[in-house]
């Protein structure tokens, strides 16, 4: 049985690091509910930046082609260090040199990896500047992140190296 959940750590853990001030970040890959992602976020160990998916997503099994069809949202988070900053300088600081870059990796991953294909060409994503902050938001951190909904469908293959450059 094709696992989404399995299959996403997998592809997740050949991303590149993204290099910030010559300190290497590899994306940190868990999944889960907000009150399980609050719960995260509360452990002593934080790990960023973390791509977290969200559970919920409803699968549709295909036991002739042995695939799995779902859409998916996925959080690409970074701690916000200084929730006292403007966006303007988030999006200079977190966004471009962090969250950005991540989601193109993991874009490129979903893109060029035999183990799944984008639906169709189009995706969405939302930033958050600040995520946590606002009353109905109920993180115990402030960090920015992007949120990217897609239609994905994995199969079974054993994933096989690719190129991310």
């Amino acid at each position: 049985m094709i696992v989404v959940e399995d299959r996403l750590r997998e592809l997740i853990s050949t991303m590149p690091a993204i290099s910030v001030d010559n300190q290497d970040f590899l994306p940190y890959f868990d999944f889960g509910s907000k009150p399980d992602l609050d719960i995260f976020l509360k452990q002593e160990q934080k790990k960023y930046p973390l791509i977290w998916l969200e559970t919920g997503f409803a699968e549709v099994h295909n036991t002739y082609e042995d695939s799995v069809d779902c859409s998916v949202s996925i959080k690409i988070a970074t701690y916000g260090f200084d929730s006292t900053l403007l966006n303007h300088v988030r999006l200079n600081s977190t966004f471009k040199l962090v969250l950005f870059p991540m989601l193109e990796n993991f874009r490129k991953a979903l893109e060029r990896s035999n183990i799944v294909l984008i639906q169709n060409t189009e995706f969405d994503i939302e930033k958050f500047y600040n995520y946590g902050r606002d009353e109905e938001q109920e993180q115990s951190e402030i960090w920015d992140a992007i949120r990217f909904d897609v239609d994905l469908k994995f199969n079974s293959d054993c994933l096989k190296p690719f190129n991310y450059g």
